[in-house]
C-alpha cells in the first residue's frame, strides 16, 4: 500500500523522473485515483500505461 512507499517532501521536474519516482508507484499501489483540474487530457493514460494495468488489476476505480 501508499503508506509502505517512502515519498519525497516535494518533486522537481528537473531533479526528478516525476513517474517512475511517483506517479508509477501510486498508481500500482492504489484503489482510487480521483482527477479534478480546469484542464484534463486522456494523453496522460498513455504515460501512465504500464502503471495503470496493475491499477485495474488491483480492481482500481477512477473519477474524473
Amino acid at each position: 500500500m501508499l503508506n509502505s512507499i517512502f515519498f519525497e517532501p516535494t518533486y522537481f521536474k528537473t531533479r526528478h523522473e516525476l513517474y517512475q519516482d511517483f506517479y508509477k508507484p501510486c498508481m500500482e499501489n492504489s484503489t482510487n485515483y480521483y482527477r479534478i483540474s480546469g484542464y484534463f487530457g486522456s494523453s496522460v493514460f498513455l504515460v501512465i500505461n504500464q502503471a495503470l494495468k496493475k491499477f485495474i488489476k488491483n480492481n482500481g476505480k477512477i473519477r474524473i
